[in-house]
């Protein structure tokens, strides 16, 4: 039996995946098909679903049937042709974004499972450029990548093209997806808490992004409700991140204010682990340390770091759902806004207090 390229379960509907493998050879002209119950193996669906399917690509010329037999069509390759072209996915995002872990690995799996379906194109730009818009079409679906374009660019590409998919923030103008940020400070604090810590600093400059706020205000209302405070350190706008590490760990642990630092940047994070080699420290003997995101890496560090993980594949994964969706919906169709709860991975920054 042949192998498709595109295997089941990652919700891609059935012709789409099945004329997908005509396309890349799979099936040949004229070819003799697996049975229906063979065919629903392969991509995932039920025989009654692949039969009503069938009898849809044999009304289209694409499947003939011989004595109840069904065939790839002699003439299948110019059918294909004579048809509009395959959709186009557009992928959008920042120069920062562009090398941003957490966003490659996104794209990654978008390019590799979508790119034997639709035309992938990938777009680098900067937030302020206008002249992106020129460069949608529209029929594309477009996938943003990151909170980086400006409100009313957002809107004018909403509005040119056939769906658009906001990555990690919201938008009134069209789908999206992002981490629940509230929920991974309070699984950070609860853990944290659980461990015997009640002296919890969370790192954090005071004009941080709103995604920031929302981790920390998690933290913060799981300790209030345990009638802890959330330290916290107000810092001036023009303070970089590197200075805002340097109080917090100037402030909280070399004056032992706390247990434990909850950093809701990964990069903020490694600073403190070199801050600890400087000062002769060592985690988690002198401080406690969990963080946000669980990057490539985390397990490697000396110790390895307790990090809440994005969750890259399940967004990934309903982005291949979804996507193939709005080429078949009305223009513009809101189907999918939805938050997902990051994992905790606990590793070896974070020591369990007695008593």
């Amino acid at each position: 039996m042949p192998t498709s390229i595109n295997p089941p379960q990652r919700g891609i509907p059935f012709q789409t995946a099945f004329l997908a493998d005509i396309r890349h050879g799979i099936y040949s002209p004229g070819e003799k098909l697996p049975s229906e119950r063979g065919l629903g193996v392969t991509y995932g669906f039920s025989r009654p679903t692949v039969h009503k399917n069938l009898e849809e690509l044999a009304a289209q010329g694409i499947v003939e049937y011989r004595n109840r037999t069904a065939y790839v069509s002699a003439n299948v390759m110019q059918l294909l042709e004579a048809e509009s072209p395959v959709g186009r996915v557009v992928l959008l995002m920042n120069h920062d974004n562009y090398l941003n872990l957490i966003y490659a690995s996104i794209n990654k799996i978008l390019m590799e499972r979508l790119g034997t379906l639709f035309h992938i194109r990938l777009l680098v730009t900067q937030g302020e450029d206008p002249g992106i818009l020129a460069s949608i079409h529209p029929e594309d679906v477009v996938v943003v990548l990151g909170l980086f374009l400006a409100r009313g660019l957002f809107k004018a590409i909403s509005a040119k093209c056939r769906n658009i998919f906001a990555v990690n923030f919201k938008s009134r103008f069209g789908n999206w997806l992002l981490p629940d940020n509230y929920q991974a400070g309070r699984k950070m604090a609860e853990m944290l808490y659980g461990r015997g810590h009640r002296k919890i600093a969370v790192v954090l400059r005071s004009n941080d992004d709103a995604e920031f706020e929302e981790r920390f205000r998690g933290a913060y209302d799981f300790l209030a409700e345990q009638d802890c405070d959330a330290l916290r350190m107000l810092t001036s706008d023009r303070r970089d991140y590197k200075e805002v590490v340097q109080m917090h760990f100037d402030e909280f642990v070399c004056r032992h204010e706390a247990t434990a630092l909850l950093c809701l940047r990964h990069s903020m994070a490694l600073q403190l682990y070199d801050l600890a080699r400087e000062h002769g420290m060592v985690i988690p003997r002198d401080f406690s340390l969990v963080s946000f995101d669980d990057n490539y890496g985390s397990e490697l560090l000396d110790p390895p770091l307790t990090s809440c993980r994005y969750p890259v594949v399940v967004i990934a994964e309903k982005l291949l759902t979804a996507i193939p969706k709005a080429f078949e919906m009305e223009r513009g169709t809101k189907f999918l806004q939805e938050t997902i709860a990051p994992l905790l991975v606990e590793r070896d920054s974070v020591a369990t207090l007695q008593g």
